[in-house]
């Protein structure tokens, strides 16, 4: 998973790296830090240059079923 300038999160799979699995912008700042939570990796929190943190939800890309008991944040 990584962030950049573009204010897009990219999800990659490193054994194809010539383009990203999953994508989305959300944001019109820079992304400046992307983190996994430990516990349930579908939720990604990121920080950006807009001084905002932001939290998702990304079950197309997490190991977990899509049907686990965390609900839905969007």
């Amino acid at each position: 998973m990584t962030g950049g300038q573009d204010g897009a999160i990219r999800f990659w799979d490193l054994r194809k790296t010539d383009r990203a699995v999953y994508s989305f912008e959300d944001e019109h700042h820079w992304i400046t830090s992307v983190k996994y939570n430990r516990f349930h990796d579908q939720l990604i929190l990121s920080g950006s240059t807009s001084t905002y943190v932001s939290l998702y939800k990304a079950t197309s890309v997490s190991s977990l079923p899509s049907n686990s008991a965390i609900s839905d944040l969007n």
